[in-house]
């Protein structure tokens, strides 16, 4: 089953919505779109930690 995760899961305003097959694949893009929108090119490990307890399945 495919997973979501969007940027207002972690409490950003931004309508950023992120599908993927895989965790991985969800964080990759979710960090992809940070890096580029947010300017966060260096996302903390414990920041990816919650984003990855706020995955859901889609």
């Amino acid at each position: 089953m495919a997973k979501q995760l969007s940027c207002r899961d972690m409490s950003v305003d931004c309508p950023w919505f992120g599908v993927a097959e895989t965790v991985d694949e969800l964080l990759k893009g979710a960090a992809e779109h940070s890096a580029a929108v947010h300017d966060a090119k260096d996302i903390p490990h414990e920041m990816m930690e919650s984003m990855r307890r706020a995955v859901k399945e889609a």
